[in-house]
């Protein structure tokens, strides 16, 4: 998301003025609003502890009466030498350590930056994208078999958050960290899981745009599979490298405008930080015989 200081006056990187809209939105919604997941890239302090100090008084108004959920991404993990998944510099050398302290999430361990809990009638699991993941890892045994416990009786709905997508509408096809490539070794490894455990609905950030799918499995619309949700929009400036013609199972793309908020049963809308004005929304229902259906509530016209 990042910082911004109404007037600069205390800015120690470059403001991401859209980050002030966010907050606002979160606090107008404060009441209306039961947890809030944050899945990566959190201040993109880069080693600045005021920038951390900023962003904590940004949002603190929100932390104070929301749970504030976060997973880690490439801006508070990536550092060469940090036994990380990646050896870029992205997070000007913090590997993880302030993110960890300053959020003390359900983790496993230090430095397994990957959890999972309960709220409501819903069950969310938070993966590393910034570790490795791959069968065999710590995380990976631990995805695997947390999603087999989860008790569908108790909790429902099952969302799944990671930092960087594993479906995106990106033109990055960097090795090893780009966009396509690391979408690629989730979805053969991960995606496995998401399928056998019936995942309802999967949020990935990193890419600064709102995208949405269709109900996916290995490239293709399959009724009853996870539907992927970008959501990179909450304050950083946006990206806009997209292929001219979409994938197939992308449904819904947006590059120019911030935010978005959910409910349950799932909902999802994603406004415009700027106007209010909402430019997507779907839901997704259970109905007889446990097969999920996505219905769409508003869609404009493609970005």
């Amino acid at each position: 998301m990042g910082v911004a200081e109404l007037d600069d006056s205390r800015q120690i990187v470059s403001p991401e003025q859209p980050a002030i809209n966010t907050t606002r939105l979160l606090n107008y919604y404060r009441d209306e609003t039961d947890v809030v997941l944050h899945i990566g890239d959190i201040a993109y302090a880069v080693g600045y502890a005021a920038t951390w100090e900023e962003f904590f008084d940004q949002v603190q108004s929100v932390a104070a009466n929301v749970p504030y959920m976060v997973c880690i991404g490439n801006h508070e993990r990536d550092f060469p030498g940090s036994n990380g998944l990646f050896n870029g510099t992205d997070s000007g050398g913090e590997c993880g350590v302030p993110h960890e302290r300053r959020f003390p999430m359900p983790r496993p361990a230090l430095d397994q930056a990957w959890y999972g809990f309960d709220y409501g009638s819903a069950h969310f699991v938070l993966m590393s994208t910034e570790h490795f993941f791959y069968p065999g890892s710590p995380q990976y045994q631990f995805l695997e078999t947390h999603l087999k416990a989860v008790d569908r009786t108790r909790t429902p709905w099952l969302i799944f958050a990671g930092h960087r997508p594993m479906y995106i509408d990106s033109t990055n096809y960097d090795i090893p960290a780009g966009d396509q490539t690391v979408a690629r070794e989730l979805r053969k490894y991960v995606e496995p899981l998401l399928n056998e455990y019936r995942v309802d609905v999967a949020f990935w950030g990193h890419h600064h745009s709102y995208q949405r799918t269709c109900p996916v499995y290995q490239e293709h619309c399959t009724e009853g599979a996870t539907t992927h949700i970008v959501i990179g929009m909450a304050g950083k400036g946006l990206s806009k490298n997209v292929f001219a013609q979409r994938p197939s199972w992308i449904e819904y793309l947006d590059y120019e405008h911030w935010d978005c908020r959910g409910s349950l049963p799932m909902l999802l809308r994603s406004p415009s930080s700027i106007s209010e004005m909402t430019m997507d929304g779907f839901t997704i229902l259970w109905c007889s015989g446990n097969r999920r259906v996505t219905i769409l509530l508003y869609t404009p016209p493609m970005m």
